[in-house]
């Protein structure tokens, strides 16, 4: 009983694949013509519509002392977080003057008046991505945009403004340090002069000297050298990074002919008309005495 049960289930199977195959068989020129017009639709507006998408690089070495590792991926990190700050932001949109269409990674609509206006921050923030290149002392800063002659523009006048602000950061906790340091002197020779005996005015005499060969030191650092330099700058990128039209094709045509395949299956199951005489013989349990042709109009 085992066997034949098995047999049974086997001749059901290969009873049904027949007949599915026999469906698409039937609507072979239905499911062609989906997956047709959908990979046609796929490539009118891979390219027709969607704009092409490019991306330009910069790189900067950031220089540190040997044998500080931890002090130097901390300090590139924080160079990293300082890239999308909303102040070096804005002296890129002021340093180029940049509009909106300046900076689009859209796709092509109608002329909008709101074009003429001028680029936020935070648009723009959007284009740029930065990250520390792992086990390097490189930072990488890309930017996207429609235009590859803006997209290495942005990024060349961002990676300079970005050293630029990153020197004027450095210029300006060098003068907060030796304002500090001076005030200091002031409190000190304020006590010494208050001060009568001879040890400790050496001390305080001492001490100022101490303070002012720090403020010596402090007007002796490079506030110009931050430690970075720019290893490869931006590029006019020459194919763009998407649409990817071949790629686009390829999944609609998968798509629509398992659309297509499918819709053919849900429609199979649906009708329940006899289509052949041998779906009598399956579905009524009834043998086939003789089948009547059908006559056409010229046959009658």
């Amino acid at each position: 009983m085992g066997i034949n049960g098995r047999k049974d289930n086997m001749d059901y199977l290969s009873i049904d694949l027949a007949s599915l195959l026999a469906a698409l068989k039937r609507h072979y020129l239905k499911i062609i013509l989906v997956t047709l017009m959908t990979v046609a639709a796929s490539g009118l507006v891979s390219f027709y519509y969607l704009l092409p998408v490019y991306e330009a690089r910069v790189m900067i070495m950031v220089n540190q002392a040997p044998g500080d590792i931890e002090n130097a991926t901390a300090t590139i990190n924080t160079y990293v977080g300082q890239v999308k700050s909303d102040v070096l932001m804005q002296r890129v949109i002021n340093k180029l003057n940049l509009k909106r269409q300046d900076i689009a990674v859209t796709q092509p609509f109608s002329y909008d008046v709101r074009s003429e206006q001028t680029v936020t921050p935070r648009s723009l923030s959007k284009q740029v991505n930065a990250g520390a290149v792992k086990d390097s002392n490189l930072i990488e800063i890309t930017v996207k945009n429609n235009n590859a002659r803006m997209a290495a523009l942005i990024t060349n006048t961002l990676s300079q403004e970005f050293m630029l602000l990153m020197m004027e950061n450095n210029r300006q906790m060098v003068e907060q340090t030796i304002q500090s340091l001076r005030n200091h002197i002031l409190s000190v020779q304020q006590q010494m002069t208050s001060a009568t005996d001879p040890a400790e005015k050496q001390l305080y005499v001492d001490t100022l000297a101490l303070l002012n060969d720090r403020i010596k030191i402090a007007n002796s650092i490079d506030m110009g050298n931050i430690g970075m330099v720019i290893t490869s700058p931006a590029m006019d990128p020459i194919t763009p990074i998407s649409p990817n039209k071949i790629l686009n094709m390829i999944l609609a045509l998968m798509l629509g002919l398992m659309v297509s395949v499918i819709y053919v299956f849900i429609k199979e199951s649906l009708n329940n008309t006899f289509k052949t005489p041998e779906d009598v013989a399956e579905h009524l349990n009834l043998p086939v005495l003789g089948s009547i042709l059908h006559a056409g109009r010229h046959g009658q």
